[in-house]
């Protein structure tokens, strides 16, 4: 039985290198034509893109936001339409207590007084909707608006950075630092950028092109933060560019 099952294993030994005889050749014809057709420039999708040098920018997105005229203009918005909601649950609530003052002057074992503690019943449940789809819907306008701030804030980024030659732009914060605030301190030794060229800070080319673009879509004069007027050819840099 040894033997046998010895001249198995030689017999598919022996079948394995013949077959790997064969192939090599025809890995090394292979090998020869990738490499030739690498050294004569072969297809351009097997090349590999070079690699760009990165030129990095900062922003501070907090002053953005907090000096993009647009920003103040939504969040007046939000709150006109917050003011809104609550005037309407406002209103159901003088209603149910007006219905609840009326109850009370009714005898408790009257149909009157049945028939208003059954609609003020409604009333409560109906008062709860409204103001749990009032929070849902304030919550869902809330994250659009800033999520389209964010969009053509992020966009703008995009174009002055491309305008001025960057690969990379890091958030970084301006705010100076107060130390008699300790969750001031702690958050400024979380920061992931400690120090940041103020050469390459766009922060404030950025929210000057968003007012002025921001300005004349809402058809008045336009001007950069600060009330200033614009350097002369003071205009966004387009897209794409």
């Amino acid at each position: 039985m040894r033997i046998r099952r010895y001249l198995i294993v030689s017999v598919f030994l022996g079948m394995a290198t013949a077959a790997s005889a064969q192939q090599q050749p025809q890995d090394r014809g292979v090998q020869r034509t990738a490499g030739g057709t690498a050294a004569n420039g072969g297809s351009a999708s097997n090349a590999p893109a070079p690699a760009i040098a990165p030129v990095f920018g900062s922003i501070d997105m907090d002053a953005v936001f907090k000096n993009y005229e647009k920003v103040k203009a939504t969040s007046d918005e939000m709150q006109a339409k917050a003011l809104a909601k609550q005037q309407e649950l406002q209103k159901l609530v003088a209603d149910m207590k007006a219905a609840s003052e009326k109850q009370a002057s009714l005898a408790q074992q009257s149909p009157e007084f049945k028939k208003f503690d059954q609609q003020l019943t409604q009333m409560k449940i109906q008062a709860q909707a409204a103001q749990e789809q009032a929070q849902k819907e304030l919550a869902q306008m809330e994250a659009e608006a800033l999520a389209g701030l964010y969009r053509e804030i992020q966009s703008m980024v995009a174009r002055v950075a491309t305008w001025r030659g960057m690969t990379y732009v890091v958030k970084v914060s301006n705010e100076p630092l107060t130390a008699s605030d300790p969750n001031a301190v702690m958050a400024a030794m979380s920061r992931t950028v400690v120090y940041a060229d103020p050469r390459n800070d766009i922060t404030q080319q950025v929210v000057q092109y968003l007012n002025v673009e921001y300005r004349k879509a809402a058809g008045a004069s336009a001007k950069p933060a600060g009330g200033a007027a614009p350097a002369a050819g003071a205009t966004a840099p387009a897209r794409g560019n």
